[in-house]
């Protein structure tokens, strides 16, 4: 499952806005992955919340966010981003412009309604040209315990 978002780049901003839709494995139910609108100009922080929007059934996520290096950067080059990780949530830089998510919420239905998963520090390139820089979202899985 391939999803694209968008970051447009300009002299005086950029916008970053992506949706993506998760099914579930064992329900008919599905999450959806959410990262909010924010601005910034190059050179500028663009501190990015990547949120699940529970369904009441799944339990467990696995994610890959693929970011646009030569516009965007991250605080670290490889590891754990600090900070990162909510509601229990693992954000882990695996490659140059890469971001693993891990979220296992011990057998238990996230609650339905929208949870804060990762918040990426990135920081616009100050020689990012104008244009977009697409960020994608692969390989989702997920896995749910019945119906809720």
């Amino acid at each position: 499952m391939q999803h694209l978002g968008r970051v447009l780049l300009s002299n005086f901003a950029c916008l970053f806005f992506f949706v993506v839709c998760l099914g579930v494995a064992k329900s008919a139910h599905a999450a959806e992955w959410q990262i909010e609108t924010v601005d910034a100009r190059p050179g500028a922080g663009a501190e990015m919340v990547l949120s699940l929007v529970g369904d009441g059934v799944t339990d467990a996520v696995v994610v890959e966010i693929y970011f646009d290096e030569a516009r965007l950067q991250l605080p670290n080059r490889r590891g754990e981003i600090p900070g990162a990780g909510r509601n229990g949530a693992y954000c882990y830089r695996n490659a140059d412009n890469r971001v693993d998510v891990l979220l296992f919420n011990d057998s238990r239905p996230l609650p339905v309604g929208k949870h804060p998963v990762c918040v990426l520090p990135f920081k616009v390139q100050p020689n990012a040209p104008n244009g977009s820089a697409g960020l994608e979202l692969v390989n989702a899985e997920c896995s749910g315990r019945g119906q809720p």
